[in-house]
């Protein structure tokens, strides 16, 4: 039996981002295209252009965002984890993230193709697509 009420399934897909001396802002896990790092800081970009700097990692702000059951961001490189969603191109060493480009590195290339290939062939399947 599902207990979960309509506001705890709303709040698990919102981002809590709490930024010094300011009150904590909310930020919509599918809104996110891509989270970079910058020292001790992430910079959380949105697909509707905005930005947040907060004074978190990317580690541990996935570990928030599966926290929420939310399970479409990979990293990318030590520097920048992608929300799948907003994958737009892939190459050899390259993704395309909301009109950005981004290198993959070493160990992680394989990671990202290993979610990214089969999970356009699912969607290719739903929606008939050749």
């Amino acid at each position: 039996m599902n207990t979960e009420t309509e506001k705890e399934k709303r709040s698990k897909k919102l981002l809590s981002i709490s930024r010094a001396g300011e009150t904590d802002d909310l930020v919509a896990i599918a809104m996110v295209a891509y989270i970079k790092a910058d020292d001790d800081y992430s910079l959380i970009c949105c697909v509707n252009g905005r930005k947040v700097l907060v004074p978190e990692t990317i580690g541990s702000l996935l570990i928030q965002i599966e926290d929420r059951e939310c399970y479409d961001f990979v990293r990318i490189s030590r520097s920048v984890a992608v929300n799948i969603n907003h994958a737009h191109g892939i190459s050899k060493d390259m993704i395309w993230v909301n009109d950005t480009y981004f290198y993959m590195t070493g160990k992680y290339k394989k990671a990202v193709r290993d979610l990214i290939i089969p999970l356009k062939r699912i969607r290719k399947r739903k929606t008939g697509d050749d």
